[in-house]
């Protein structure tokens, strides 16, 4: 299987993607048929045409179309390719944040790496998601120190540390789980339903 065709993916708030973004929605739907080749093969031109884009100066516009993808391979239990699709925008994004350090684009590559941590969770690839846990926690708590009355990092946080506390007990590193499950409760203890959203 050519990796290429498990990154990008729809951007739906681009007025110029509508193209890509029917390739890619008739895509889904053949790979929750199981016509798994067929939405690939789908994938692949869509892929094709961000690219060219991205070529022509449309890099962020990948790095979003790979996070989108990304969101919904892992809707519909496509593990391994969400995965992939996760790591690509966060490669991008990564490339990106050397040009542009901008408070939006930070935020962007810590929910890439957050998706990517959860992911990596259920595939039960452990010490990977860990690292991507621990990036994933260490932006965040940047970015909760720079606008303290932002509760949604607040909560983003709690839900890493939650994540990296079920993969460090996965590890039998139980001393740091407690420690980080004891965090996130601090944390998410105020939000209705947090420990609902981190399961």
């Amino acid at each position: 299987m050519n990796n290429k065709i498990k990154f990008p993916g729809k951007n739906p708030n681009s007025q110029n993607s509508s193209v890509e973004h029917a390739l890619f929605e008739l895509g889904y739907a053949l790979d929750i048929e199981g016509m798994n080749n067929a939405a690939e093969s789908l994938y692949l031109q869509a892929i094709e045409m961000l690219e060219d884009k991205a070529n022509s100066g449309s890099l962020s516009e990948l790095a979003d179309a790979a996070f989108e993808h990304g969101k919904k391979l892992y809707e519909i239990k496509r593990l391994e390719e969400a995965a992939s699709a996760f790591a690509r925008a966060i490669e991008i994004t990564d490339s990106l944040i050397v040009l542009d350090a901008s408070h939006l684009m930070v935020e962007k590559l810590a929910i890439a790496i957050s998706w990517h941590s959860r992911c990596l969770r259920k595939l039960k690839k452990f010490d990977r998601a860990c690292e991507q846990y621990q990036r994933s926690c260490s932006i965040w708590t940047v970015l909760k120190s720079l606008a303290p009355k932002n509760d949604s990092y607040s909560l983003r946080l709690g839900l890493s540390l939650y994540g990296l506390s079920k993969c460090l007990e996965s590890k039998k590193d139980f001393e740091l789980a407690d420690l980080a499950l004891y965090s996130a409760k601090c944390l998410l203890n105020s939000f209705i339903g947090g420990f609902n959203q981190a399961v």
